[in-house]
């Protein structure tokens, strides 16, 4: 008779175990989705800013500090850089995007290039879009790092998210 309750304790262990380590892996998955989304258009905005800031260069002589540091960014993104680096790098990259856009207004030849329209305007799509996807990662890296935290999914001890955060979001918080 004790054998049989062993076993069916040991079952009922092991089936939970089971149970949650799938559930584990569901939250674990859709972070990692939400975050291959992120990065593939955080991957298109660094190709696209490379032909932007090149063509704009010459005309923004009061915003080079801030297409120097959109290089210098471009070229600390084409590294391997921790999570936390990388959002730190793209976190600043929007930050200094919101400010070349910003300023665009003075400079009524620029818009009237074709060519240039169209990129400032995927450019401008792209930041909404990296906002949108921004903030469903942070939503389920927040889901993911909480959950990592409470019993018993701390049996399998999950590395925390990072989050993914611009000075503008800290701004608009308070």
């Amino acid at each position: 008779m004790k054998e049989y309750i062993l076993i069916v304790v040991g079952g009922t262990l092991g089936a939970l175990l089971v149970i949650y380590f799938i559930m584990w892996l569901f939250v674990f998955l859709r972070v990692r989705g939400a975050f291959k989304k992120l990065d593939l258009l955080v991957k298109r905005r660094l190709e696209l800013s490379k032909v932007y800031i090149q063509m704009i260069y010459d005309s923004f002589l009061q915003e080079q500090a801030a297409l120097i540091a959109v290089n210098d960014i471009n070229s600390k993104l084409s590294t391997n850089v921790s999570a936390e680096e990388y959002f730190e790098l793209n976190a600043r990259l929007s930050d200094e995007f919101r400010r070349i856009f910003a300023s665009i207004p003075n400079y009524p030849e620029l818009r009237s290039k074709e060519n240039f329209e169209s990129i400032h305007n995927e450019l401008n799509e792209l930041e909404g879009k990296i906002d949108t996807s921004r903030n469903i990662y942070n939503d389920r890296a927040k889901r993911f790092n909480f959950r990592m935290s409470k019993f018993p999914f701390k049996i399998f001890k999950a590395k925390e998210k990072s989050l993914y955060i611009t000075k503008y979001d800290r701004f608009n918080k308070n």
